[in-house]
């Protein structure tokens, strides 16, 4: 406003003066109206020139910055989406799992067997030895031959292509690995005999699993690095029991924490989530199926063997008519604090909220207003498996585990609703982290509902969720 009113002003006194002192103009010659235009057409025009270049420029700097903002707000968008993806990749990522879709387990009992062990559901084989039986040989791997055989007698008779599958092997101290591995293969070859003599062998790969983390962390990773397999088969065994002496001298603490020596055999069968329906089997789950819905709307299924390996044709639905299907998501860790339950309440809380979203039952949006706190679906978890131990030891890790649980809205009874293998099954050495995935499997498939897992270590605690295979997957 004030460059319009100095433009005016300025071009009046020049034009006047321009008029008066430098043009020659008889102005008593000239008409009153003429003399009149000449002295204000001019500082006008000059002025509405100015205004309408002052309105140009004003508009062309708000084209460049309306143009440049959008450009800024196209490179905000694709920075937005880039972490968009990036943040669904890695979503992907932690919410990669297996299915269980066969379990043998064979334990040594204690002085009695769980409320839930009377309610064991079909498709688990789950044997139990009593406190009365003695070992027959004091050496670990003469004591497994025969229930080892037997595992793997009835997993060939009911999933012979399980025999093309790795066979991994988790490891025991006390044992030579390479002594170990020779055995199972001896072990394999009797099952197999028994179980199809008619046919031979396939080749199979039997070493040890690796990889840290939980157990379904170590099988998620072992078939991502090789896209080929459909599926692998864990073996762990161990029986501390052999081992038992009859000095108590230092031994009381010891079995507070991992309970009284036992043993305890674990064989299953873990698949890949993805797999596609064998060619010629018209297989769909039961309670997905809808007779109503128009064929063009229903979604297509997977068909073929590509994904199968070195699994026969003939052997492939066999896996899927399993009525076991439960779901092993991956675990979150977390140092297990030295002493303080308000210490180890908070060390439980971030790695829950992992464990949840991994399972896909706690919402873990990109952005908070894309949140849907709806979809969250932690309130269905029906179990906890653990193995805090005796009541002197455990009492302060159950508590910091059921103040997590009641934090997230999960109505469970810590002692009801929960399996403590320590008190169950007693110490199982190396095999717990397998007895403590087992225990969970069992549950889920019973309950048909999700399951928390809390394994304690020396140093560290590892928390995650099992849920059945067949439920609604997260959005």
């Amino acid at each position: 406003m004030f460059s319009i009113l100095s433009v005016l002003l300025g071009s009046t006194v020049a034009s006047w003066g321009l008029l008066w002192f430098v043009v020659p103009v008889d102005w008593l010659q000239t008409s009153p109206t003429a003399v009149l235009i000449v002295h204000v057409l001019p500082p006008l025009l000059l002025t509405l020139g100015y205004y309408l270049w002052q309105r140009g420029k004003a508009a062309r700097e708000a084209l460049a910055a309306s143009a440049q903002e959008e450009r800024a707000e196209a490179e905000r968008q694709q920075l937005r989406e880039a972490a968009r993806l990036q943040h669904q990749a890695a979503l992907a990522a932690r919410q990669a799992a297996v299915d269980c879709r066969w379990l043998w387990v064979c334990t040594h009992a204690g002085e009695a067997l769980p409320d839930w062990f009377r309610e064991m559901p079909d498709g688990v084989h789950w044997q139990t030895s009593s406190n009365d039986s003695e070992p027959l040989s004091s050496d670990l791997l003469d004591y497994l031959d025969t229930p080892v055989v037997e595992a793997l007698a009835t997993l060939y008779r009911e999933l012979p292509g399980a025999a093309c599958l790795p066979l991994l092997l988790q490891p025991v101290p006390q044992v030579s690995g390479i002594e170990y591995v020779q055995r199972v293969k001896a072990w394999q070859q009797q099952a197999w005999q028994q179980a199809c003599p008619a046919r031979s062998l396939p080749p199979v790969e039997c070493r040890f699993l690796s990889g840290g983390g939980g157990l379904a962390d170590s099988i998620v990773s072992c078939l991502q690095h090789d896209p080929s397999l459909p599926g692998v088969v864990v073996l762990s065994a161990d029986a501390p029991l052999l081992s038992a002496t009859e000095d108590e001298g230092d031994s009381v603490q010891q079995k507070r924490a991992q309970g009284e020596p036992g043993a305890a055999l674990v064989l299953a069968v873990f698949l890949r989530t993805d797999l596609p329906v064998p060619a010629g089997m018209a297989w769909q789950p039961a309670d997905e199926a809808d007779l109503y819905q128009p064929y063009w709307e229903r979604p297509a299924v997977l068909v073929g063997d590509a994904a199968w390996g070195a699994v026969p044709d003939v052997d492939q639905p066999a896996f899927l008519q399993q009525s076991l299907q439960v779901r092993l998501a991956q675990s979150s860790q977390a140092p297990l604090p030295s002493r303080g339950m308000l210490q180890l309440t908070r060390a439980l809380h971030p790695a829950l909220d992992d464990a949840l979203v991994n399972a896909g039952l706690l919402d873990y949006a990109f952005s908070p207003d894309e949140a849907s706190p709806q979809q969250s679906r932690r309130h269905e978890v029906a179990w906890l498996v653990h193995n805090s131990g005796d009541r002197d030891r455990g009492g302060m890790r159950l508590a910091a585990i059921a103040s997590n649980l009641s934090r997230q809205g999960m109505d469970i009874q810590p002692i009801d609703q929960a399996s403590n293998t320590v008190r169950e099954w007693g110490d199982t050495g190396s095999a717990a982290s397998m007895l403590l995935l087992a225990t969970a499997v069992v549950q889920v498939h019973r309950l048909q509902a999700p399951v928390v897992q809390a394994y304690f270590e020396a140093d560290q605690v590892s928390v995650a969720v099992a849920y059945p295979a067949h439920s609604k997957e997260p959005a």
